[in-house]
């Protein structure tokens, strides 16, 4: 017979490489948050352009990545060196700190889909997978990776595992969504919803959507 389910109340805690910027994660119960590793092509561009690939990646190119609620996460230094990336104009928000290129989070452009996936690589502990395993629970799926046909029936998520992992993470947004949670995540205004930084990528994509509008005018075909 099962016990009672194990309750921390004791937060995560989240610094950066140089210790310029802390944070706290309220995680009480490993069913709470949902954990994966991702091994998309973005996850892997993004920690190449942080300098940080040998710490964030494993040896599939995946990262280790767990879903928690956005009113979970508290700063509790640093914040001024809060800083975002956008790699594509339809892409997530990946958000790390500035002083030292650590990874911290992603969100979605918008508040609305309430969840922040955070980045093991920022864990304050020795052995991050196996403090993670009793914190947050194990790797429930490794999910977007194309793999060697020999490794494929080791490391791809079966069928099962994925809808297990979907139920639960879904489940897991409708209680955050029908909380309020949307409304208290750090990384975007409450009463606008706009990120509280803007990517500076966004000029670059507001500028080629410009040329690409004015080259269809040109042509008559706007």
């Amino acid at each position: 017979m099962r016990g009672p389910p194990q309750v921390f109340e004791t937060p995560i805690a989240l610094r950066c490489a140089c210790g310029e910027m802390r944070a706290e994660v309220a995680v009480r119960r490993p069913s709470d948050a949902n954990r994966n590793v991702c091994c998309c092509a973005g996850c892997q561009r993004y920690a190449r352009a942080l300098g940080r690939a040998d710490e964030i990646l494993d040896e599939h190119g995946g990262t280790d990545v767990f879903q928690v609620s956005p009113r979970s996460l508290v700063f509790t230094a640093g914040r001024a060196n809060l800083a975002c990336m956008q790699q594509t104009p339809k892409g997530a928000l990946r958000w790390y700190a500035g002083c030292c290129n650590t990874p911290l989070a992603i969100t979605l452009q918008s508040p609305r889909v309430p969840f922040i996936g955070i980045n093991h690589r920022c864990v304050v502990a020795e052995d991050r997978a196996g403090f993670l395993t009793t914190r947050v629970g194990a790797i429930r799926a490794t999910v977007n990776g194309k793999f060697d046909p020999s490794l494929a029936k080791t490391l791809k998520a079966r069928p099962i595992d994925l809808l297990r992992m979907l139920r639960h993470i879904g489940w897991l947004m409708l209680v955050w969504a029908v909380r309020g949670d949307q409304r208290h995540s750090p990384f975007f205004d409450a009463a606008t919803h706009k990120p509280v930084l803007e990517p500076p990528e966004r000029v670059a994509f507001a500028r080629a959507a410009a040329e690409r509008q004015s080259s269809r005018l040109a042509l008559g075909c706007g």
